[in-house]
């Protein structure tokens, strides 16, 4: 419409006759109203670009787009509940789970009421209309009832798991609300919590400013709060024109001290705890969730928001009837630091809250993403890499022969790890580079010198690394990167090339694997595993090689813009002529 108006007036600004002055006031004042009128024709195009946006649907194989619930898995893969199947998606395909035939991933119903993930357990709580089960997420099959120490089939009857902020987990069935809880390997125990009058058409939200609190939203006009030992009534404002099919809320969420809910009909509703009541609300639910004016653009109808979904990294999911997506709100890509003009940095990490530390010569500064405040902490000095032990304890490692240390977040206190070894003595004799941690909760620690590591019996020593089946002490300098794999064992790189240590289950110990080095000669100067358990290695000047979990090689490197492909089983390395570097070991 605006555009068409814009049009419009362009259109009588040609045919006016330019040759009479009074012509040229209007011409010129028209064109003023055009000027300032662009700006709000053109607003939501900038909002299109306020968020960073992903979209899960029929184009990446999700053959039902009404997605009702979702949640991830340990490894990172989001399984999508819909109106009509269970699907995965992997950050690259859609696979469907509930495979009709198949006795291994048959459900209750296809219809997908919730989706909850216990961690710790290796399995997901699936809700649909007529029930619920378990399934394990990496074997891709159903758990029967009878291996979780269930007899009563009190599982099968529940429509509604939930998760409270403190990580308490609620059951729901038709007349009752439980307790859930588990013991390994995976034994639930569901204990009744309290009775209420509600079938089976009823939402439950946990309340996220209370471990022990839930909201259960039926499909009425009120909702229900429960805390321990009593449960409170409040009721919904009536709305004009709402029909039946409309009431009740469909979820509710905080924004930042105030709740919200909202109905099937798009009307958001805020809560007033003085009177236990929803008020409707002034805004809309694209006020509550911004990003729907971004979504809504590409559509000629509402979006309804079924339930969301916190991703970690500042991303959230919006499980809605036309999809998947998953949004992050944009920020300054680049910011100044005064503090850090001109200096050169050793180590970077970013914690879970968000903050960024950055490690120089003088001292370890610290900020807020997009911030370019900082806090500086002069004894930090030459910290190469970061290693997060526990919510406010971080394992570093120094240059300079400043060795290991443990630092802590609250009480800016630092704790100086002792090194016991053949060629050093006391502490601070190593010069650190990179950190990890093992399955077992052992650190280990790289260097000039080589490699050292702590063990349960003595967590604040740190001693060489010998490899107890020969007696070889593992003594290679420059060790830039540790990685822990997923397979228990542990990947160093060097300066002189890729070096594994197996963990021997029978005897308790990490030995070497008599196939290191990997890429001999090669400098390595990082590792990462992604979600698939692939091992990807950064060199010096030979590009970038992938180890796939089946034990297959393939190095990319930049020759004339290609990249080369050869596999052979893992052992010496070879350099092709016609390349640069490695291409395959």
């Amino acid at each position: 419409m605006c555009l068409q108006v814009e049009i419009f007036v362009y259109a009588f600004i040609i045919i006016i006759p330019l040759n009479n002055r009074k012509h040229w006031r209007v011409t010129f004042g028209l064109l003023l109203c055009i000027l300032g009128a662009r700006g709000p024709c053109t607003g939501q195009q900038v909002l299109l670009q306020d968020y960073d946006m992903r979209r899960i649907s029929l184009r990446d194989g999700l053959v039902n787009q009404a997605v009702t619930a979702a949640c991830k898995d340990d490894r990172g893969i989001l399984w999508l509940g819909t109106s009509n199947g269970l699907f995965t998606y992997d950050g690259f395909r859609i696979t469907r789970y509930d495979i009709p035939g198949m006795y291994s991933r048959q459900l209750p119903d296809y219809h997908i009421t919730d989706l909850e993930l216990i961690q710790g357990a290796n399995m997901i709580l699936v809700c649909t209309l007529r029930g619920a089960c378990a399934i394990d997420p990496q074997e891709r099959r159903n758990i029967p009832e009878w291996d979780l120490g269930i007899r009563d089939g009190r599982l099968s009857r529940c429509i509604q798991f939930e998760k409270s902020a403190a990580g308490y987990y609620f059951a729901y069935y038709p007349g009752m609300v439980c307790q859930l809880s588990w013991q390994k390997p995976r034994e639930i125990h569901i204990e009744p919590w309290f009775a209420v009058a509600a079938g089976p058409e009823l939402k439950m939200v946990a309340d996220p400013s209370r471990s022990d609190a839930v909201w259960l939203l039926p499909k009425t006009s009120e909702t229900w709060y429960a805390t321990p030992g009593e449960i409170q009534k409040c009721r919904i404002e009536p709305v004009p024109n709402n029909s039946p099919i409309t009431k009740g809320l469909v979820s509710v969420a905080y924004d930042k001290t105030s709740l919200y809910g909202w109905d099937g009909a798009w009307n958001l509703y805020a809560f007033k705890p003085d009177g236990k009541r929803w008020i409707k609300s002034d805004n809309g639910l694209d006020d509550l969730f911004p990003a729907l004016k971004s979504i809504e653009a590409g559509f000629n109808h509402k979006v309804m928001v079924n339930a969301t979904l916190s991703l970690g990294t500042e991303q959230t999911g919006l499980c809605t009837n036309a999809g998947m997506y998953i949004l992050r709100k944009k920020v300054s890509a680049f910011h100044a630091v005064p503090e850090l003009g001109n200096q050169e940095i050793r180590g970077v990490y970013t914690d879970s809250s968000g903050r960024w530390w950055a490690s120089t010569y003088k001292g370890t500064y610290m900020g807020g993403i997009g911030k370019s405040e900082s806090r500086f902490f002069p004894s930090l000095a030459g910290v190469w890499s970061f290693l997060l032990l526990g919510k406010n304890t971080c394992l570093l490692a120094f240059e300079a022969n400043k060795g290991v240390g443990k630092w802590d977040f609250k009480s800016d206190r630092l704790q100086k790890i002792t090194i016991v070894a053949p060629d050093m003595s006391g502490t601070g004799e190593f010069q650190a580079l990179s950190l990890c941690q093992d399955f077992q909760g052992g650190l280990w620690a790289g260097g000039l010198q080589g490699v050292l590591h702590n063990s349960a019996a003595s967590p604040d020593t740190f001693r060489t690394f010998v490899d107890a089946s020969t007696g070889n002490v593992f003594h290679q300098s420059l060790v830039r990167s540790i990685l822990s794999d997923r397979d228990s064992s542990l990947w160093i790189g060097t300066e002189y090339g890729l070096f594994h240590l197996i963990y021997n289950n029978s005897k308790a110990r990490f030995e070497e694997d008599t196939s290191s080095p990997y890429a001999r000669g090669v400098v390595i100067s990082d590792l990462y595993q992604d979600r698939f358990n692939n091992l990807w290695v950064a060199t010096k000047g030979n590009g970038i090689a992938c180890r796939y979990k089946k034990g297959h090689w393939r190095w990319l490197t930049t020759d004339n813009g290609n990249l080369s492909h050869r596999r052979k089983q893992p052992g010496s390395g070879y350099v092709d002529k016609h390349t640069t570097g490695f291409v395959a070991v």
